[in-house]
């Protein structure tokens, strides 16, 4: 059974505290996320006026859920 898309972005919230990801803010609602699987590259998350988030990992890109 597929999760659904808030089961995943609570799977993504836990994995992200549990991993202790460090989080950079490089402006308002911008934010870089050094990828864990790969070293050396890094993510950008943005937080829209609405709060939601969007992000340019691939998990996100391709699932919609990082």
């Amino acid at each position: 059974m597929a999760m659904s898309q808030a089961e995943m972005v609570q799977k993504a919230r836990v994995r992200a505290l549990s991993d202790s990801l460090q989080v950079y803010r490089i402006a308002d609602g911008v934010y870089v996320v050094p990828a864990k699987s790969n070293p050396g590259e890094a993510y950008t998350v943005t937080v829209q006026a609405d709060g939601q988030p969007s992000c340019t990992c691939p998990g996100a890109v391709n699932r919609g859920v990082c």
